[in-house]
């Protein structure tokens, strides 16, 4: 009885011995691939952190090339606005030119025009009272002489009271040509001309 406990507890204890090492082998292998699973999640998560930094970075410049794309077409959309509103300003003195500084102004135009003679000049309905008035010291009339404006610049122009459709300047005929001064195209003219210089000086 005695032999039977002896074989039987070195039975048991061998047997309790090799349950220990597969629990120790068990416990390595799953420490082992808990460090193999971490480090691959933790490879998986920092890849996917570098993904999305660099998506991020993706994103952020394009955001900064539209933000600064919005501010070029903001900054000249308010420069456009600002020439704009000169040229509009130019425009507006022109149309509201009476008396002295009309005449002053007619007669610039018409002082370089080598070919005046006895050409007719024409004006809308709203500006002949005004043209009349600053370009001649005469009546009313089919066809008015504009003596004031004459003297000036040498010529013999007269004013028609038949009216044109223009709504800025005058219009003179000839015989062989007519000359156009219509304000607003004087304007187009003046501002493709001075429009960078004007720009660069105030930009």
């Amino acid at each position: 009885m005695e032999l039977s406990q002896t074989i039987y507890e070195k039975i048991n204890s061998k047997g309790q011995a090799e349950v220990l090492r597969i629990n120790e082998h068990t416990k390595a292998e799953i420490a082992k691939l808990e460090k193999e699973i971490l480090g691959k999640a933790k490879k998986d998560a920092q890849s996917r952190v570098e993904k999305a930094e660099l998506e991020a970075k993706k994103l952020l410049k394009h955001k900064e090339r539209l933000v600064d794309l919005e501010k070029r077409q903001a900054l000249l959309t308010s420069k456009q606005a600002v020439l704009d509103e000169i040229f509009d300003t130019l425009l507006n003195r022109l149309n509201n030119l009476e008396g002295q500084d009309l005449l002053n102004y007619v007669a610039k135009l018409l002082k370089d025009e080598d070919s005046l003679g006895s050409q007719t000049m024409f004006v809308s309905k709203a500006n002949y009272n005004k043209y009349l008035k600053a370009l001649s010291s005469k009546a009313k009339g089919s066809l008015v002489e504009l003596d004031l404006l004459n003297k000036k610049i040498n010529a013999n122009l007269n004013l028609s009271s038949e009216t044109i459709n223009l709504a800025t300047g005058f219009l003179i005929t000839g015989k062989d040509y007519d000359l156009n001064f219509a304000f607003d195209n004087l304007v187009k003219q003046i501002r493709k001309e001075k429009e960078k210089a004007i720009a660069d000086e105030i930009f």
